[in-house]
């Protein structure tokens, strides 16, 4: 399941969870104390799922592998770790797919049971799998590309590596060690690392949105912008005043 995005923020982290735990129970000076350094290990963790719902990073955009769809397909499966879509279309018909919710699709065609080029899909939880549905209902052989967000990883094993960026480790350490320092040491400590991470997690999103090579709208070529190519039974002549 190849990730994309990743090249764009740069090299992830190589810190795992074990030394993480380490710097962050520090704070507290007991970073050799089991209590404290499995306190470290859970603020470590609530850090990084604020992380995950304050914002849709790019270096978690994952591209699907390649889903057959039949004239018979209703849903399609995805792994366990989407998170939300972001683009989907069909390879040979080439059509874009637009998200819908599913509640929406029903109120405008209650009941539609015809099998066409699908035009627009939805993803959701159904158990264990993450499912997408397609609307109208599928009625051709096509291959189908979906692109989503996938949650980030909280694998606390001492040797994983955390699931960010390189260059953000210390704005997830000052948040966790905030955590852990909230109420068990004197004075503003944990103020503080809060307010360091308040700071972090923004400019981490400013970090995020900058591709200075990124198209930021979508524009045709010159020559299709012509009222040539806009109207039908029109001709250059024409068009040019002649």
């Amino acid at each position: 399941m190849p990730t994309v995005g990743s090249s764009a923020q740069g090299p992830m982290s190589s810190l795992t969870w074990s030394a993480a735990c380490g710097r962050i129970a520090g704070a507290a000076s007991g970073a050799r104390q089991p209590d404290t350094l499995a306190a470290a290990r859970d603020a470590l963790m609530e850090t990084l799922q604020d992380w995950d719902s304050r914002h849709d990073w790019r270096f978690t955009q994952v591209v699907a592998d390649d889903i057959t769809v039949t004239a018979s397909t209703d849903t399609f499966e995805l792994p366990t770790n989407y998170k939300k879509p972001y683009v989907a279309y069909l390879v040979s018909n080439k059509v874009p797919l637009w998200f819908i919710e599913r509640g929406n699709w029903h109120r405008a065609f209650p009941g539609q049971t015809d099998r066409q080029i699908p035009r627009y899909y939805t993803l959701y939880n159904d158990n264990e799998t993450g499912l997408g549905e397609l609307y109208p209902l599928c009625g051709v052989g096509d291959t189908l590309k979906v692109l989503y967000y996938r949650s980030m990883t909280y694998s606390d094993s001492d040797d994983a590596v955390l699931d960010i960026p390189k260059r953000w480790e210390g704005y997830i350490l000052h948040g966790a060690k905030g955590l852990l320092t909230l109420g068990k040491v004197a004075g503003n400590k944990a103020e503080r690392y809060m307010q360091l991470y308040e700071a972090g997690i923004a400019r981490a999103k400013q970090d995020d949105r900058r591709l200075p090579d990124q198209f930021l709208a979508f524009q045709p070529p010159d020559q299709m912008t012509s009222t040539r190519w806009l109207r039908e039974n029109t001709t250059w002549e024409a068009d040019m005043g002649y």
